[in-house]
């Protein structure tokens, strides 16, 4: 019997995963687990400055990782009826602080000038290395990062959407606590990373919850009415990232928030029954307006550095567990990417598993990685007018 592969993704926040069957190019699972190292701190910066703390921190932070992991290679093979022997090898993706954070390499190169990974090359080690509860001899290959705190997710995402050998100028978001975006064609990748903090997975919002049963998805005013769609059955119990951008939508659409993001009430009710109540507040709204600012002022930037307008995007596409379920007609209407024709916008689901995939299943794709790294330039956002085009993006319009 052949051998499966184990694909993942480590997110910041959370961690995604698939059990492919190679020879058949069939995905046998997938699922995701949240990060279990989210208790040390939300974004990137903040883990980082608790591994550089104590000798102690780095090892604590990596088993915090390899237990998330485990779990999720559980739920994959109970998902799948395979058996722990029956992955041969595991292919890793992440951005380049999940990269070293999970391989025990020093972050501190991230932080400090010219903030670059320490490692950028393909790298393979063993399960038994990083605490992986899979055959000992079972190799765990990280593809290659691109600069900065963007990683080989962003390269797996520009292998899935093809945006390497295209024509036309295709603009890429995979929108997340770390967000990366991607602008570029056959001839030249531009890549940045942008912090947006954890609004977009509903963290710190006062009714957030992830998306999982009974977690408000989506919500619309038709008629002076509000509508809601909930995940699964039962009343709801939460909002999530996705339903929070739809409130904030349809509340700024119906004239109930004016454009610098100020409420005419105190709170925006979607649901009440008893003592349940689930809102929209005032705080929440300033969450999702830095989040959203820190997404399309990078936007901006790179339309900036690449000599293009947000006019000669042919396609804009949407990646991550959050970015590929969101309403365009929301997410065009916050602000939070360009205001193009909905046809322009397309989702790809699970762009970073993708790649893997294709990766895994391709090898003549294997070989053309180094040529594809070549087009790609990393724009770190410091010292490019970031600044005024955050403060700038600020306002609904």
């Amino acid at each position: 019997m052949s051998k499966s592969a184990l694909l993942l993704d480590i997110g910041t926040t959370t961690i995604s995963g698939s059990i492919l069957d190679v020879s058949k190019n069939k995905i046998l699972s997938s699922g995701l687990v949240l990060n279990r190292q989210l208790q040390f701190g939300d974004d990137l910066v903040s883990r980082i400055g608790f591994a550089l703390t104590n000798r102690r921190n780095p090892p604590l932070l990596q088993k915090k990782i390899s237990s998330s992991v485990n779990s999720l290679i559980e739920k994959l093979l109970a998902d799948s009826l395979q058996k722990r022997r029956d992955i041969g090898s595991v292919l890793c993706t992440a951005n380049s602080a999940m990269h070293h954070l999970f391989l025990g390499i020093d972050t501190s190169s991230l932080i400090t000038p010219p903030y670059r990974p320490s490692q950028k090359a393909e790298i393979t080690v063993y399960a038994k290395m990083l605490g992986l509860k899979l055959s000992n001899n079972v190799s765990v290959t990280f593809l290659p990062n691109i600069g900065g705190f963007v990683g080989s997710d962003a390269l797996c995402v520009i292998l899935a959407s093809d945006i390497y050998k295209d024509v036309k100028l295709k603009l890429a978001i995979d929108i997340g606590t770390n967000g990366e975006v991607i602008l570029g064609n056959k001839d030249r990748i531009l890549v940045a990373s942008t912090a947006a903090g954890p609004a977009f997975e509903a963290r710190y919002i006062k009714n957030g919850m992830p998306a999982i049963e009974r977690a408000i998805m989506s919500v619309r005013i038709r008629k002076r009415r509000i509508e809601y769609s909930v995940i699964g059955h039962g009343p709801p119990k939460g909002i999530t990232g996705s339903g929070l951008i739809d409130a904030c939508y349809e509340i700024f659409r119906t004239g109930l928030m004016d454009k610098s993001g100020k409420m005419g009430e105190k709170e925006f009710l979607i649901y009440k029954r008893g003592k349940k109540k689930i809102s929209i507040t005032q705080n929440d709204i300033r969450k999702l307006q830095l989040a959203k600012a820190a997404i399309f002022a990078a936007i901006k930037v790179l339309l900036r550095r690449y000599g293009a307008e947000s006019a000669n995007v042919d396609q804009v596409l949407l990646t991550g567990s959050f970015g590929s379920c969101l309403n365009t007609k929301s997410i065009v209407g916050i602000g939070l990417i360009p205001k193009v024709g909905p046809r322009k916008v397309r989702y790809l689901k699970d762009g970073a598993l993708k790649g893997l995939r294709l990766y895994a299943t391709n090898p003549s794709l294997r070989k053309h990685i180094p040529a594809v790294l070549s087009k790609i330039e990393h724009l770190p956002l410091l010292g490019q007018g970031f600044g005024e085009e955050f403060v700038s993006s600020l306002a609904f319009e």
